[in-house]
């Protein structure tokens, strides 16, 4: 699962949008592993205008999806949004290029937006910042999220939260 708490979006004509969030997975005996960050950025054109933040969670549903986004940094998709005030509510399916895996993305949003739009996204680690979280240089996604190599404790009550879901 890939969580994006502020994801942010403003077109006109041409957009943007881009934010910071946290891979998890979720091992074989049901707990969740500690989080890796990552970065969501993406350009569009089309007729489409406004601006919105969302929250959004992209569930990696195989394990081949897994992979591809920790090895992957590209997602295209063509995409229609509406969103206005804080009831806009997202949800469309992607996959991820070469591999045929499925993702579906959710996502709450709040803005003013609409349009259609051709999109090309780009998804790729935060190596710092993971590096950074766990004070080890080593520290990297496959090592943290797929190795269970490293833990911080201040990710507990996410991964908590997490297993309530279930």
């Amino acid at each position: 699962m890939l969580i994006f708490p502020n994801l942010y979006k403003g077109a006109f004509l041409f957009g943007a949008e881009g934010g910071s969030g946290v891979l998890l997975a979720k091992g074989g005996e049901g707990r969740w592993s500690y989080p890796a960050f990552y970065f969501l950025g993406s350009g569009s054109f089309g007729l489409q205008f406004g601006a919105q933040t969302a929250e959004v969670m992209l569930l990696i549903m195989t394990e081949r999806g897994l992979n591809a986004v920790l090895t992957q940094k590209v997602k295209v998709g063509v995409d229609v949004n509406a969103a206005i005030g804080p009831y806009g509510v997202g949800a469309k399916a992607a996959t991820t290029v070469n591999l045929g895996a499925d993702i579906y993305t959710y996502s709450l949003n709040q803005g003013a937006f609409v349009g259609f739009s051709v999109e090309g996204a780009v998804i790729y680690p935060r190596s710092e910042w993971t590096t950074r979280y766990y004070g080890n240089n080593r520290a990297k996604p496959r090592a943290v999220v797929i190795e269970g190599k490293f833990a911080n404790p201040h990710a507990d009550a996410l991964r908590e939260s997490l297993l309530q879901l279930q």
